[in-house]
């Protein structure tokens, strides 16, 4: 365990911005990494960590000394720059190469909660590199927990509208929440993009329950469309297996993501159902109505999502 001067220290350094994905270092990171269960204890004024294994994959360097640390950041952290808090943490000592250790408990440490909000938690294990950030600790490996954290009176945040567009001579649809992008659209010229009356709730900002959704743009050699998925995992599946494709932004707004076995969405929220078009030029329809939907897959479309009801995303009612 890290001696309480250095947690002060380091948690005393506020909200940090931190370069996770190229860290600025002085001597490489050792391909150390984290398997098993990871889990923390629901923090009060300390919170306790637990590892079930660290495994030094080099096969001749003992790595440098090693520290678990406890960070939270408005958004599940996915490798890239965030402004992140840090909370916690404890040293973990070296590991020898191609070795592992087990059992790593950090029991009662000092936790110092981020301001009030919702926060996704995020477990690194960082080695001692003397690069110049982080009191000299570079990230190894980091492993994210599922469910936010609401820290003091969270505001609500807004909710959003997502507006449905239809461009008839391409016979295809499209679907945004920004506002910026509604007016432009709203102004298009005859023959082009028109509302076709259909809208869904959504959340401007994190909720308790809410998952971002990613917006993927699908070049005109695809389709000259758009692709929306409220799941983390399957936005980065998707990046990685269509390399083409554009990954405009990773949360464009924010919905509730229905049971992956069953396809429920939780009380407070109705199925959204993403149809595509099974064309060459791609296009994809997102409904709340299960008129048009049954209307869509008459026409060819196929449905994309989860459980015998192939519910894609849930809106908020």
């Amino acid at each position: 365990m890290a001696e309480p001067w250095a947690i002060r220290g380091w948690l005393a350094l506020g909200a940090l911005a931190w370069l996770i994905a190229a860290p600025a270092a002085i001597a490489q990171v050792t391909p150390v990494t984290m398997s098993g269960v990871i889990s923390y204890t629901v923090p009060t004024t300390i919170v306790s960590l637990h590892v079930d294994r660290i495994y030094n994959d080099s096969p001749t360097d003992r790595s440098g000394t090693l520290r678990l640390e406890l960070w939270a950041f408005s958004t599940p952290h996915t490798g890239a720059t965030q402004i992140g808090y840090p909370l916690a943490s404890c040293i973990v000592g070296t590991v020898n190469a191609n070795t592992y250790i087990e059992n790593i408990d950090c029991p009662g440490i000092a936790y110092i909660p981020p301001p009030a909000g919702v926060w996704y938690f995020t477990l690194f294990l960082t080695e001692y590199t003397g690069g110049p950030a982080n009191d000299g600790f570079d990230p190894a490996d980091y492993a994210n927990f599922d469910n936010p954290v609401v820290v003091g009176d969270a505001v609500a945040p807004p909710t959003a509208t997502a507006v449905e567009y239809y461009w008839a001579a391409h016979d295809h649809y499209f679907v945004t929440a920004d506002p910026a992008e509604i007016a432009a659209l709203d102004a298009s010229p005859p023959g082009g993009w028109a509302r076709t009356g259909l809208t869904f709730g959504a959340y401007a900002g994190p909720t308790v329950d809410s998952s971002p959704v990613c917006r993927f743009y699908i070049p005109p050699i695809y389709g000259d469309s758009h692709w929306y998925s409220a799941s983390p995992a399957e936005c980065a599946a998707t990046r990685a297996a269509f390399p083409g494709l554009v990954l405009e932004a990773p949360n464009v707004f924010r919905v509730v993501l229905p049971d992956t076995a069953t396809g429920d969405c939780p009380a407070g929220s109705i199925p959204v159902y993403r149809l595509w078009n099974n064309r060459v030029d791609t296009n994809h329809r997102y409904t709340t109505s299960v008129a048009v939907r049954n209307q869509m897959l008459a026409r060819g479309y196929v449905a994309e999502g989860y459980g015998p009801d192939v519910v894609s995303m849930c809106a908020p009612q």
